[in-house]
């Protein structure tokens, strides 16, 4: 009798209050709520809680707190970056899990009964998040709230069919009812088992139906715990397509920006031993390895000085480019015809390269690929310290004794790396590769360039060029260039493949003349 007189006590006689706490995360201070039931002794579920947009963590934490000192549970409410969405690039779930760490190591929790509960905006986020950290939390419980069709696909990486349970006012115009049927249903029909419970005329106001949907939900939360350990995906929304959830709950895909940390985790093959190396890339087969790496230092130096003097040699020329694309394994191919102009210029005694396509018969839209003339700037002197380097050793490769080199782009050392161009944003790219190098006169005789790592976030999971250099005649030039001859760029963009060809021919100088009439 006495310990039910203690659970009935109200939050007025226990003096429970929500705290606000700091966290410094990504080197930035962020803020979220923690109310704990006064007297824990053992270890108390948790519940984390998403707010929905124009709101902040403390409103969540005011409509639970009542039920959380009752029934012994710990409430966790971060604030979102931004109060009127859920961004998985600032709000990642590795901002969430380091919320919930340093509440463990100021309270008594039971890891394997951590739940989440999101509202509105806080509702969808908390379901991409079920679906990358599903052996993370126990259950799910939202409300107002849906995955979009297109975004059904995710529900298949879950590593673990986690419980959700999903409350919606039957007039919801946010979160109308028959997209909240389809999630239930894309969730259902993979094998979870999602709960709908719909809430007869009511317009998906929280406050109104909030005393009814947490109890219920808690319930729901409560019968469920891990039978094991709780695992945490870091990074996890690098595996995944990001997702921004907006003040009016829509979500849309954004790419991440040149955030150094989508690098930090990834594994050259500079650094896998040669037989894995030999078995990825089947070019390398036949290749004399290197003893050891003490000629690298020198490779390095002989190669950046030929590539820039050839560089400071390259006049301005046009070619006729042709390209054909084809869809990879048996799609439609298409063949296009260019004149593909290389532009040089000069500026306090640096040269750059400019190059540009034009199409007279205007056969199409421009390939998707470029940079070509510009692909072995990995090797100029000024960039050498952007990049870690390996002697692989020595092959015969199109004619040529070489040397064999591979490279990968350092995160913290590009300044201004590669682009793709994504939905009309610019994503920044960092490459790795393998260079074949004339042993007679350092120039680079066959180039390779891959993605550093894949991008999930936008649906990139591959990026090859490969690119042949040959001696080239040019008319009226004082001296032979060395310019691309071949080049073949392959991509899995979406899970579909497709290859771009481009082969150049009847190179000639190029020059211009204008003339100013009054």
């Amino acid at each position: 009798m006495w310990a039910l007189a203690v659970a009935g006590l109200s939050l007025a006689q226990t003096g429970a209050k929500p705290a606000k706490e700091t966290l410094n995360f990504g080197g930035e201070g962020r803020t979220y709520y923690v109310f704990a039931p006064s007297g824990l002794s053992e270890p108390a579920p948790v519940i984390l809680l998403l707010h929905g947009s124009g709101h902040d963590g403390l409103s969540l934490i005011d409509s639970w707190q009542e039920l959380a000192q009752q029934e012994r549970m710990v409430l966790v409410a971060p604030d979102s970056s931004d109060a009127g969405e859920w961004d998985d690039r600032n709000d990642s779930p590795d901002f969430l899990h380091a919320v919930l760490k340093q509440v463990e190591s100021k309270y008594a929790v039971d890891r394997r009964r951590v739940y989440l509960f999101g509202q509105s905006a806080g509702a969808v986020y908390a379901l991409y998040v079920s679906i990358v950290e599903s052996e993370y939390f126990a259950a799910t419980a939202i409300q107002g709230g849906y995955l979009p069709a297109s975004n059904f696909k995710l529900i298949d990486s879950a590593k673990r069919k986690i419980p959700i349970s999903i409350w919606v006012g039957t007039n919801d115009a946010s979160f109308p009812l028959s997209q909240v049927t389809a999630t239930r249903d894309a969730f259902n029909a993979r094998g979870f088992t999602v709960e709908l419970h719909e809430i007869p005329a009511h317009d998906g106001n929280y406050n109104a139906a909030a005393g009814e949907v947490n109890g219920a939900a808690w319930k729901f939360l409560s019968t469920n715990k891990l039978g094991k350990d709780a695992i945490f995906v870091a990074l996890a929304q690098l595996q995944y397509p990001l997702l921004k959830i907006d003040s009016q709950g829509n979500v849309e895909l954004t790419p991440q920006t040149f955030d150094r940390s989508v690098w930090a985790n990834a594994k050259p093959y500079l650094d896998d031993p040669l037989p894995q190396l030999t078995a990825n890339i089947p070019e390398l087969q036949g290749l004399d390895p290197a003893p050891d790496q003490q000629r690298l230092a020198e490779l390095l130096k002989k190669t950046g000085d030929k590539s820039l003097d050839l560089l400071r040699r390259m006049p301005n020329v046009i070619s006729h480019e042709s390209v054909v694309t084809k869809i990879e394994p048996r799609g439609p191919t298409w063949h296009q015809q260019f004149e593909y102009l290389v532009l040089r210029h000069e500026a306090n005694s640096d040269v750059t390269l400019d190059e540009f396509r034009t199409d007279k018969a205007k056969t199409g839209a421009a390939p998707l690929s470029q940079g070509a003339a510009n692909a072995w700037i990995v090797f100029h002197p000024g960039n050498l310290a952007e990049s870690r380097f390996r002697y692989l050793g020595r092959q015969r490769m199109d004619g040529h004794a070489t040397i064999v080199l591979a490279f990968a782009q350092i995160p913290d050392k590009v300044k201004f790396p590669g682009q793709v161009d994504f939905q009309g944003t610019k994503v920044p790219m960092l490459f790795q590769g393998i260079a074949w190098i004339d042993e007679s006169d350092f120039r680079i005789v066959r180039l390779r360039k891959d993605l550093l790592t894949p991008r999930p976030d936008i649906y990139l999971r591959t990026f090859t060029s490969e690119i042949l250099f040959s001696e080239v005649s040019v008319p009226k030039a004082a001296e032979t260039l060395w310019l691309p001859q071949e080049v073949k760029v392959t991509w899995d963009f979406k899970g579909q493949v497709v290859q771009e060809t481009h082969r150049y021919s009847n190179p000639h100088l190029y020059q211009s003349k204008a003339k100013i009439i009054m």
